[in-house]
């Protein structure tokens, strides 16, 4: 007798965290190209691109442990793994600014300086989250943001937004309402 598969939104969500988690163990250096960097967005992504940073940022070491449900406004640098940008997800890592990055040595030459490699992996897993747009049933949109309005590695960024309910201690996703770069 076959079964008929169904879709589980919750185990969705998990596996794009879990996609999103283990692209930040990866060490190998292999910079992306700023080729077409940017790139047609769907109108409910370029909805969320603002043009005022809203009031009350904190940085992104604050909010770590923040509660399902928690509306949060965050700044950030874009970065804090190799791949910070989950491709055809609407998704990206967003790292403390505290932390030390490749481009900010004296004697860079790290071809993907936003993976912070240089610093303790305890502090950078400890000092970043996840960030991600989504669509009326909480998941999400399929179009990757790298390129969109511009965003790449790097962007220092403030997003505000409502931790995800599939959040936890170790893994905070937080579902973007706005974003603007700084």
């Amino acid at each position: 007798m076959k079964t008929k598969k169904t879709f589980n939104p919750i185990v969705s969500r998990i596996a794009l965290a879990l996609v999103s988690l283990s692209a930040l163990a990866l060490s190998a250096c292999k910079p992306q190209s700023d080729e077409n960097l940017t790139v047609q967005a769907l109108p409910e992504i370029l909805s969320l691109f603002v043009e005022v940073k809203p009031e009350g940022a904190v940085p992104v070491k604050a909010v770590i442990g923040a509660q399902p449900g928690a509306k949060v406004v965050v700044t950030g640098v874009i970065g804090g793994v190799l791949n910070p940008f989950t491709e055809g997800y609407a998704s990206f890592v967003l790292a403390d600014d505290a932390l030390l990055f490749c481009n900010e040595m004296e004697d860079d030459h790290c071809e993907t300086p936003w993976d912070a490699c240089c610093e303790d992996p305890d502090k950078i897993r400890q000092m970043r989250l996840v960030v991600q747009a989504v669509d009326a049933e909480g998941l999400p949109i399929e179009q990757g943001l790298r390129g969109v309005g511009g965003l790449k590695e790097l962007d220092l960024v403030t997003v505000s937004g409502v931790v995800d309910p599939q959040s936890t201690p170790d893994n905070l996703i937080v579902n973007l309402t706005s974003i603007v770069r700084a």
